[in-house]
């Protein structure tokens, strides 16, 4: 018994002594930056999540600008922090392009998806059999 409750105790050390400090899967910067009307870049403290609900709530250009920059902004950071883009972000700005009638661009980022992401395979590759049926 005494064998079992040292190698419990010395157990519990151990594990106490383990780092904390795990990178995380994907990078979800909570900054985007943001030129003002003096050709300034400030980073203004918003999210992903406020940005898209911004856009739904309010569909307008600049919030579809703010939601596209927030995206750009998750990508270029992953990739400079080595970290994995996430899941669905390139297919989200893929279609923001889309939707601004950069076919080309729009291609590029979805395809991409389909790279890092296998499992989206079967519907990234309709998406893009449609676009490039219709260019």
């Amino acid at each position: 018994m005494k064998i079992f409750l040292s190698i419990l105790i010395a157990c519990s050390l151990l594990a106490s002594c383990a780092t904390t400090n795990v990178k995380p899967m994907y990078y979800w910067n909570p900054t985007v930056k943001v030129k003002n009307k003096n050709d300034k870049t400030a980073l203004v403290s918003t999210s992903y999540v406020n940005t898209l609900w911004a856009l739904k709530k309010t569909p307008t250009d600049d919030s579809k600008k703010a939601y596209a920059n927030q995206l750009l902004y998750i990508i270029e950071a992953s990739n400079n922090n080595n970290a994995n883009v996430p899941p669905g972000v390139y297919a989200e700005y893929g279609y923001i392009l889309l939707l601004g009638g950069q076919k080309d661009e729009s291609l590029k980022y979805f395809k991409l998806e389909q790279q890092l992401y296998p499992l989206s395979n079967a519907y990234i590759q309709k998406i893009i059999t449609k676009i490039e049926n219709n260019k």
